[in-house]
């Protein structure tokens, strides 16, 4: 289900990227790839999500 939601929000995030692009407005910080916003969050971190996936790996 955890990931459901997180392709959710993805999805989301890309759709509104996309009507901003569309409408030829400037794209808001907090939803730009590689947000500086976003990034100071720990679970936006690709270092976090490997270290979850090699502990259930583990548990597995």
């Amino acid at each position: 289900m955890e990931a459901i939601a997180i392709a959710h929000w993805h999805f989301a995030r890309l759709t509104e990227r996309l009507a901003f692009v569309l409408l030829g407005a400037e794209v808001p910080k907090g939803i730009k790839l590689k947000s500086v916003l976003l990034s100071r969050e720990q679970w936006y971190d690709p270092l976090h999500w490997q270290s979850i996936r090699a502990t259930a790996k583990q548990k597995s």
